[in-house]
């Protein structure tokens, strides 16, 4: 059986007539007829819609193989209603995306706060490179030119460590409050 033959085969066995099909699909009964006619295929997205409608595999549907799946008849009174193609548990319903980033975030929440603390960490390690390079190359070039230089590097070089040291405190701690959250939703619930 080619591809026509099986969009055929399947809507007859479903108890499904083109224009509730088209009606599915979203698209016209023409293109159902050409379909099943074997003049044009459909598109790479109806064929998944044609294969969650039929409750078959896309690779069923390509391969030349006979009906050897159980194809479930009348379909019209199980799993089709209106235009909605039914649920497919390989697939993934975007319009529960925020909920899933949501569950996401208070599971793993404390994961930002371990990226604020390495970040915090990383400046507070680019704080000491900035002290070492000031000290090593600047230091003949600030004691010729004037004190005044000396200061301000060392204000510099203080605020690198303060930024990379509230980094890592806020950090670890919101690490720390966001995985007992998380601990404690997951005992509750």
């Amino acid at each position: 059986m080619n591809l026509s033959e099986k969009i055929l085969y399947c809507r007859q066995k479903a108890g499904l007539s083109q224009e509730e099909l088209a009606g599915i699909l979203r698209v016209s009964s023409q293109s159902i007829s050409k379909w099943e006619t074997g003049t044009s295929t459909p598109e790479v997205d109806k064929l998944l819609l044609l294969a969650k409608t039929f409750g078959v595999s896309t690779d069923w549907l390509l391969s030349e193989d006979e009906p050897s799946q159980d194809i479930p008849s009348n379909k019209r009174d199980s799993d089709v209603t209106g235009s909605e193609p039914p649920a497919d548990s390989r697939s993934f319903d975007y319009r529960n995306l925020p909920k899933f980033i949501a569950s996401l975030a208070r599971k793993y929440g404390w994961l930002a706060g371990v990226y604020i603390a390495i970040s915090g960490a990383i400046i507070v390690g680019s704080g000491f490179l900035v002290r070492a390079i000031t000290r090593l190359i600047l230091r003949d070039v600030i004691n010729e030119v004037t004190n005044i230089a000396r200061p301000a590097m060392h204000i510099f070089i203080t605020i690198i460590f303060v930024m990379g040291g509230i980094g890592i405190v806020s950090g670890t701690v919101l690490a720390f409050v966001l995985k007992k959250k998380a601990k404690d939703k997951r005992q509750d619930g």
